[in-house]
């Protein structure tokens, strides 16, 4: 068997057993799965898998589709049966066999999907019944990992499954979820990662599209034609659309010392949407993270010098959560803009500075003083409010 390869063949007579064979070294990660393909006979398909001492080491059958996991004991050559398990073992049909081993260097089928993936981007492919596309990306020791799997178009039976694997082939982590999953992990050791994605549908027979992300830090990523994200400018509002399983990532320049204000808020009318803000720091790591229903805030003073990277996503339990929304960035000290139509800017001494906020909106001003000056500021709402708290930051 070829690492990653849809494999024909059919069950043609009642009784027959297929026999498949590969190699696999000492911890590797093996996952395998054997599906029927078009009108069939009865057949049940029934997968075994046996060590290189022949000893069988697990199995699985379902109706139309099964799938076994194993992590190898020793290394050499592993057997592959394939049969029917109906009631009389006469079933008869084609079917496709996988293999998806792990650290191994695997094909991606013609028309079908997996390869190399690119920090950032949307990669789109499509389950069928028994599927296992695979994935890979470098990453560091010491990086941040997410990664999010969300079905597309309507689809019914179709559970997505993430599985994340080591350099060494260990599953480090995974996840599921009946429209998306996430998954997170801080890369312990450097080299080649590899993603399996498949569905976990009690029978393996989810089908449907779908679109599998990465956000990795530090690396430089890519946005998407017609998606958002990129470099943030100080004191804008940067718009953003959140669609199920959606990685949004932003970075910014800051200096050791920098107090930093993010906040991210949705717009538009949204039910399941929980903005989910990430910041994380130059060397890739977590600094903080915050979420609510409507609007989320982070503030974090610089510890290095360097890029800073936020990644913005729905933190609904179903990972699911889509609409509209802005993320907004205060640093200082540094030059800001006032966007258009927004409050902010130099202070006039003595002035009345109206302004207005909106959900987790941000204004900016200014003014320059001498050491020695006594200053008095004040902030106050105007007008029937009810939820607005003002809240006033002087930053030196």
């Amino acid at each position: 068997m070829s690492n990653g390869a849809n494999h024909v063949a059919a069950i043609s007579g009642a009784g027959e057993i297929d026999i498949w064979t590969f190699q696999a070294n000492a911890g590797d990660a093996i996952t395998l799965s054997v599906a029927e393909t078009g009108a069939t006979n009865n057949f049940s398909p029934l997968i075994r898998l046996s060590n290189p001492s022949g000893v069988q080491v697990t199995s699985s059958w379902n109706s139309v589709a099964a799938e076994v996991n194993h992590t190898a004991s020793v290394s050499g050559t592993y057997t592959v049966l394939i049969s029917s398990n109906d009631s009389g073992s006469a079933g008869t049909g084609s079917y496709i066999v996988r293999l998806a081993r792990s650290p191994a260097a695997f094909e991606v089928p013609a028309g079908d999907e997996g390869g190399p993936m690119t920090n950032g981007a949307n990669h789109a492919g499509a389950m069928t019944p028994g599927d296992l596309d695979m994935w890979s990306f470098e990453a560091n020791a010491g990086d941040t990992l997410t990664l999010t799997v969300a079905e597309t178009g309507a689809t019914t039976d179709f559970a997505p499954l993430i599985r994340l694997r080591g350099p060494n082939g260990t599953t480090v982590t995974s996840s599921w979820n009946w429209s998306a999953a996430e998954i997170n992990h801080v890369a312990a050791v450097s080299g080649t990662y590899m993603v399996v994605i498949s569905s976990n549908d009690s029978s393996n027979v989810g089908s449907g599209g779908y679109f599998v992300r990465l956000a990795r830090t530090t690396a430089t990523f890519v946005v998407p034609t017609g998606d958002e994200g990129g470099p943030m400018t100080n004191g804008v509002n940067h718009a953003g659309v959140m669609t199920p399983g959606d990685l949004d990532m932003w970075s910014f320049e800051a200096n050791a010392g920098d107090t930093l204000t993010l906040t991210v808020a949705e717009t538009g009318a949204t039910t399941d949407f929980a903005p989910l803000i990430r910041l994380r720091g130059p060397n890739g790591a977590p600094v903080i993270s915050r979420w609510n229903w409507a609007a989320a805030e982070i503030s974090h003073v610089a510890a290095v010098s360097g890029t800073y990277t936020v990644v913005i996503s729905s933190n609904d339990s179903s990972n699911v959560g889509s609409g509209g929304y802005f993320v907004r960035l205060a640093r200082s000290p540094a030059a800001f803009e006032v966007p258009a139509g927004d409050e902010g800017g130099p202070m006039t001494n003595g002035a009345n500075h109206a302004g207005e906020i909106t959900p987790g909106d941000l204004d900016m001003w200014s003014f320059v003083a001498n050491a020695g000056d006594t200053l008095t500021l004040t902030v106050a709402e105007t007008g029937a409010t009810t939820d607005f708290a003002p809240l006033i930051r002087l930053r030196g």
